[in-house]
Protein backbone atom coordinates (compact mmCIF):
# COMPACT_ATOMS: atom_id res chain seq x y z
CA UNK A 1 0.00 0.00 0.00
CA UNK A 2 1.13 3.63 -0.88
CA UNK A 3 1.95 6.23 2.24
CA UNK A 4 -1.17 8.39 2.24
CA UNK A 5 -2.07 11.43 4.12
CA UNK A 6 -4.81 13.49 5.62
CA UNK A 7 -4.30 17.45 5.99
CA UNK A 8 -6.35 19.59 7.85
CA UNK A 9 -5.89 23.17 8.94
CA UNK A 10 -7.00 25.47 12.04
CA UNK A 11 -6.42 28.96 12.43
CA UNK A 12 -6.38 31.52 15.45
CA UNK A 13 -7.45 35.13 15.15
CA UNK A 14 -8.82 37.40 11.82
CA UNK A 15 -11.53 35.57 9.77
CA UNK A 16 -11.90 32.46 7.90
CA UNK A 17 -8.66 32.00 5.66
CA UNK A 18 -6.77 34.55 6.21
CA UNK A 19 -6.02 33.90 9.97
CA UNK A 20 -3.44 35.71 11.93
CA UNK A 21 -2.00 31.96 12.70
CA UNK A 22 -2.53 28.76 11.48
CA UNK A 23 -1.92 25.79 11.75
CA UNK A 24 -2.03 22.69 8.98
CA UNK A 25 -1.57 19.37 10.53
CA UNK A 26 -0.75 16.36 8.29
CA UNK A 27 -1.57 12.77 9.89
CA UNK A 28 0.63 10.45 7.41
CA UNK A 29 0.75 6.82 7.29
CA UNK A 30 3.94 5.02 6.19
CA UNK A 31 4.01 2.63 2.89
CA UNK A 32 4.35 -0.61 3.99
CA UNK A 33 7.90 -0.65 2.78
CA UNK A 34 8.02 2.63 5.31
CA UNK A 35 8.46 5.04 2.76
CA UNK A 36 6.93 8.30 2.52
CA UNK A 37 6.04 9.98 -0.68
CA UNK A 38 6.41 14.02 -0.54
CA UNK A 39 3.70 16.04 0.45
CA UNK A 40 3.12 19.50 -1.52
CA UNK A 41 1.29 22.20 0.03
CA UNK A 42 -0.39 22.74 -3.69
CA UNK A 43 -2.29 19.50 -3.57
CA UNK A 44 -4.81 19.52 -1.40
CA UNK A 45 -7.86 22.24 -0.81
CA UNK A 46 -9.81 23.61 1.69
CA UNK A 47 -13.48 23.78 1.10
CA UNK A 48 -13.31 26.86 -0.43
CA UNK A 49 -11.21 25.80 -3.52
CA UNK A 50 -8.11 27.43 -2.76
CA UNK A 51 -5.18 25.35 -2.46
CA UNK A 52 -2.96 25.24 1.06
CA UNK A 53 0.29 27.19 -1.27
CA UNK A 54 -2.56 29.68 -1.45
CA UNK A 55 -3.38 30.01 2.43
CA UNK A 56 -0.45 30.24 3.66
CA UNK A 57 1.50 32.18 0.99
CA UNK A 58 2.67 36.03 2.52
CA UNK A 59 2.56 34.18 5.94
CA UNK A 60 6.26 32.81 7.63
CA UNK A 61 6.93 29.97 9.09
CA UNK A 62 7.15 29.46 12.82
CA UNK A 63 7.79 25.98 13.76
CA UNK A 64 7.60 22.77 12.58
CA UNK A 65 6.32 20.11 14.81
CA UNK A 66 6.38 16.33 14.67
CA UNK A 67 4.39 13.33 17.39
CA UNK A 68 3.27 9.54 16.57
CA UNK A 69 -0.01 9.78 16.01
CA UNK A 70 -1.70 8.09 19.34
CA UNK A 71 -2.98 4.53 18.56
CA UNK A 72 -0.57 3.99 15.57
CA UNK A 73 1.99 1.96 14.69
CA UNK A 74 4.65 3.93 16.27
CA UNK A 75 7.36 4.79 13.06
CA UNK A 76 11.64 4.65 13.70
CA UNK A 77 13.42 8.29 13.79
CA UNK A 78 13.26 9.91 11.14
CA UNK A 79 13.71 13.38 9.37
CA UNK A 80 11.87 15.93 7.77
CA UNK A 81 12.64 17.95 5.56
CA UNK A 82 10.30 21.13 4.63
CA UNK A 83 11.49 23.22 1.15
CA UNK A 84 10.22 26.45 -0.18
CA UNK A 85 9.78 26.96 -3.53
CA UNK A 86 13.23 27.16 -4.64
CA UNK A 87 14.20 23.69 -2.96
CA UNK A 88 15.75 25.29 0.22
CA UNK A 89 15.43 23.39 3.23
CA UNK A 90 13.61 25.69 5.54
CA UNK A 91 14.72 23.69 8.58
CA UNK A 92 18.52 23.59 7.26
CA UNK A 93 19.35 20.44 8.63
CA UNK A 94 17.32 21.25 11.85
CA UNK A 95 14.36 18.24 10.63
CA UNK A 96 17.05 15.27 11.31
CA UNK A 97 15.55 12.55 13.50
CA UNK A 98 12.24 15.39 14.22
CA UNK A 99 9.69 12.04 14.15
CA UNK A 100 10.71 9.99 17.41
CA UNK A 101 8.99 6.95 17.94
CA UNK A 102 7.13 8.16 21.63
CA UNK A 103 7.48 11.67 21.48
CA UNK A 104 6.51 15.44 20.34
CA UNK A 105 10.02 17.02 18.90
CA UNK A 106 9.62 20.90 17.42
CA UNK A 107 12.28 22.54 15.66
CA UNK A 108 12.02 26.05 13.92
CA UNK A 109 13.14 27.23 10.54
CA UNK A 110 16.85 28.25 10.08
CA UNK A 111 18.26 31.60 7.99
CA UNK A 112 22.00 31.29 8.41
CA UNK A 113 21.80 28.90 11.36
CA UNK A 114 20.11 31.21 13.14
CA UNK A 115 15.94 30.15 14.11
CA UNK A 116 14.16 32.08 12.42
CA UNK A 117 10.40 32.96 10.67
CA UNK A 118 10.79 31.99 7.28
CA UNK A 119 8.44 34.11 4.74
CA UNK A 120 6.47 31.86 2.52
CA UNK A 121 6.00 32.75 -1.25
CA UNK A 122 5.19 29.66 -2.97
CA UNK A 123 4.74 25.92 -2.48
CA UNK A 124 6.16 23.90 -0.01
CA UNK A 125 7.52 20.46 -0.21
CA UNK A 126 7.74 17.84 2.84
CA UNK A 127 9.97 15.08 2.37
CA UNK A 128 10.27 12.34 5.05
CA UNK A 129 13.71 10.07 4.79
CA UNK A 130 15.36 7.22 7.00
CA UNK A 131 11.42 5.93 8.11
CA UNK A 132 11.39 2.30 7.77
CA UNK A 133 8.76 1.05 9.95
CA UNK A 134 5.88 -0.20 7.65
CA UNK A 135 2.89 1.34 7.93
CA UNK A 136 3.81 3.61 10.61
CA UNK A 137 1.58 6.44 11.96
CA UNK A 138 3.05 9.94 12.28
CA UNK A 139 2.08 13.48 12.50
CA UNK A 140 3.68 16.61 11.06
CA UNK A 141 2.52 20.18 12.10
CA UNK A 142 3.64 23.39 10.48
CA UNK A 143 2.35 26.83 12.12
CA UNK A 144 2.54 29.83 10.17
CA UNK A 145 2.39 33.35 11.34
CA UNK A 146 1.21 36.96 9.34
Amino acid sequence: MASSYTVSWQGHGGFYGNEETLEITYAITAHTDGSVTDISTNTDTIKDGRTYTQLIRGKSLKIVEAFPTVGGTAPDAADVTVKDSDGLDMLNGNGVNLIHATNTQSTYPMIDSVPAIYPIRGALTISIANQATASANFTIRLTFVS
